[in-house]
C-alpha cells in the first residue's frame, strides 16, 4: 500500500538465470589442417597434419594431448629408395630441406695432387646439391685438416 496518495512502485527485484551450462566440458577440436610437406626426399619419410583446439576444456573436461592420434596424424611419403634416384646422368641428389652441413676435408700432402683435386671436386658437388634450398634454411661449414708429411 502506498502512503500519501503516491503511485505504487514497479517490481523491485529482477531475476535472470546465468551459468546454466555444465561446469565440465571437454575441449572442442577444429578441422584437420593441411598435410605438411614430406620430411625426406627419398628413402621413406612422413607427412603430418594436426587439429587445433578451438575451445579449451573446462573444469574436469578432457582434451587429448597434442600427440594423440585424434589430434595428429602421419602419412608415409617418398618411399622410393634414394639409390634409384641417382641415375647415371645425375650422380648427386638435390636437397630441399633445412640442414646444417659440415664438410671435413683432408688436405694433407699424403693425398697427392690427384687426391686433393678429387676432394675439392666432391666438396663442390655436395655444396651444389643444396642449391635449391633457401639461403636462410642452410648453413654450410668447411673444416680442412692436415698433418705434416712424414719424410
Amino acid at each position: 500500500p502506498t502512503k500519501h496518495g503516491g503511485e505504487p512502485c514497479g517490481r523491485t527485484e529482477e531475476t535472470e538465470a546465468c551459468n546454466l551450462q555444465s561446469c565440465n566440458r571437454n575441449c572442442v577440436l577444429g578441422r584437420w589442417g593441411h598435410w605438411s610437406t614430406c620430411n625426406k626426399g627419398c628413402g621413406g619419410g612422413h607427412r603430418m597434419r594436426e587439429r587445433p583446439v578451438t575451445k579449451p576444456a573446462l573444469g574436469m573436461g578432457r582434451c587429448p594431448s597434442p600427440t594423440h592420434r585424434s589430434r595428429r596424424r602421419f602419412r608415409r611419403c617418398n618411399t622410393i629408395p634414394c639409390w634409384r634416384l641417382a641415375t647415371q646422368q645425375k650422380r648427386m641428389l638435390e636437397c630441399k630441406s633445412k640442414v646444417d652441413l659440415v664438410l671435413v676435408v683432408d688436405s694433407s700432402g699424403s693425398l697427392g695432387q690427384y687426391g686433393w683435386a678429387q676432394s675439392k671436386k666432391l666438396s663442390v658437388s655436395l655444396v651444389n646439391a643444396f642449391s635449391k634450398v633457401k639461403k636462410a634454411d642452410i648453413k654450410i661449414a668447411l673444416l680442412e685438416f692436415s698433418s705434416r708429411r712424414k719424410t
